[in-house]
């Protein structure tokens, strides 16, 4: 059984209330992330699905992280994911969306 981190427990109790509140502690944890990023993205925007968030950056870039069973992270593959992973193949999005 895969342990998850405690906002994705979160997420899964209670709900899509406690899926923003993950949302939140995870782009606080992203925006301390060390020097795996040259430069830290600015969050824009922020959606929550049932098993995974998304986050929009200020260059456009989504990044996901959550339950990937069915590729919904779309980084192409079906690994669920603690920490964001960028959104293969996409580019200069306005919007994000979770569901």
């Amino acid at each position: 059984m895969k342990r998850y981190s405690s906002p994705d427990f979160l997420a899964a109790s209670l709900g899509r209330a406690a899926g923003v509140l993950a949302a939140v502690l995870m782009l606080a944890e992203f925006a301390g992330a060390g020097p795996a990023l040259a430069a830290k993205p600015v969050i824009t925007q922020v959606a929550t699905g049932a098993s995974h968030s998304c986050a929009l950056d200020d260059t456009g870039q989504v990044w996901c992280w959550g339950w990937n069973s069915n590729g919904q992270l779309g980084d192409g593959t079906t690994t669920s994911s603690t920490t964001p992973v960028r959104v293969h193949h996409l580019s200069n999005a306005t919007q994000v969306s979770a569901r």
